[in-house]
């Protein structure tokens, strides 16, 4: 697989952290925003936590990402970078831009994540249940779930599954 034979979805945090502070000096910060999100995803999803060494290095990429990009548009890029699954976080690292390349609304805005989470969603599947499935945080379902709905002008998985049909 894209991140190692072991599955180290820290390491792959790691790597893209250290490529998100890279875009920063080379001024590509929505770019940074996004692999930082995707790196906090994985973070989140596997349990993985910084380095006493790698700590500092964070904070102040973060920092400089707050000091240089309006608020709102830093919101924007890390949750992209959130929404997306490793693969794709690597693909994203790799190419150098991602969800730019999907529409902001309907199915093909829809990052694969997010509709693995709608198929389990709509197969019945609980939060809890979805995110066993997936090695993610039922919270992390929650995120994509939200997103979906925003992306698709619904409110509820009953919605869902009526799109869905």
């Amino acid at each position: 697989g894209l991140h190692g034979e072991t599955g180290d979805l820290g390491g792959t945090a790691r790597a893209l952290e250290a490529l998100g502070g890279l875009a920063i000096d080379h001024g590509r910060l929505a770019h940074a925003a996004r692999l930082f999100g995707a790196a906090e995803a994985l973070r989140i999803g596997s349990g993985a936590t910084r380095t006493p060494a790698e700590l500092p290095i964070y904070q102040l990429d973060a920092d400089r990402l707050r000091a240089e990009m309006p608020a709102d548009e830093l919101e924007e890029a890390w949750a992209q970078g959130t929404s997306i699954g490793p693969e794709e976080a690597v693909a994203l690292a790799v190419r150098g831009r991602g969800t730019r390349d999907r529409p902001a609304r309907g199915w093909a805005s829809l990052s694969p994540a997010e509709r693995q989470v709608v198929e389990l969603a709509v197969e019945g599947l609980t939060n809890p249940e979805i995110g066993e499935k997936l090695f993610i945080s039922s919270r992390t379902v929650q995120g994509h779930l939200a997103r979906t709905y925003r992306k698709l002008g619904i409110s509820s998985r009953r919605q869902l599954r009526d799109l869905r049909r």
